[in-house]
């Protein structure tokens, strides 16, 4: 019974589980699938980013992290990144301490960020400035196809896994800010 439960507890660890909640800050868009969808307002931790360099990306990911446990605040889902090569990446607020003052640090900075319109991909596999970029190009071909939407801001990427979720369960997305096109 005991090699059960540790099997049990590798194959949640490996397979992206968790055994603690993440609150999730808005839905994910499916693998595959282009949506329009409104983001809520909400209070984020900013880290900068100076490139794309995967030592950068994991140094900003631990100053959020050391960020959220010094001031005991729970992990939240999704990381955004600002494009793949920067200039920051950020952690949502969970909404239970957002009237919380949380002070800025040399490391880490506390944003408000408005309610946002983005058209969105969901994507699969391993967080690669290619799949991003493959993201990016099919959300433009969208936008193409429909001209009732206009960007409206810089792209980023949104990631919804662990970096100890096997790359084949990962999930990610692309966002595009956009707005209704003017009417003539």
């Amino acid at each position: 019974m005991r090699l059960l439960k540790r099997i049990a507890t590798v194959l949640l660890l490996a397979s992206g589980g968790h055994t603690m909640g993440y609150e999730s800050l808005y839905p994910k868009t499916p693998p595959g699938v282009i949506e329009i969808k409104t983001l809520p307002p909400a209070h984020v931790l900013s880290a900068a980013l100076k490139d794309d360099d995967r030592t950068e990306r994991n140094t900003a990911f631990m100053k959020l992290f050391r960020y959220i446990q010094a001031n005991q605040l729970a992990m939240t889902v999704p990381v955004e990144a600002g494009r793949f090569t920067g200039p920051e990446m950020r952690f949502y607020v969970e909404s239970a301490v957002t009237n919380r003052t949380l002070p800025n640090t040399a490391d880490v900075t506390v944003l408000e960020i408005p309610a946002r319109t983005v058209v969105s991909i969901g994507l699969r596999g391993a967080y690669t400035r290619r799949q991003y970029e493959d993201g990016l190009q099919r959300l433009r071909t969208w936008l193409q196809a429909h001209p009732e939407w206009v960007p409206a801001g810089e792209p980023y990427a949104v990631y919804w896994n662990s970096p100890f979720t096997p790359f084949f369960l990962k999930q990610a997305e692309v966002h595009m800010p956009v707005q209704p096109a003017s009417t003539p």
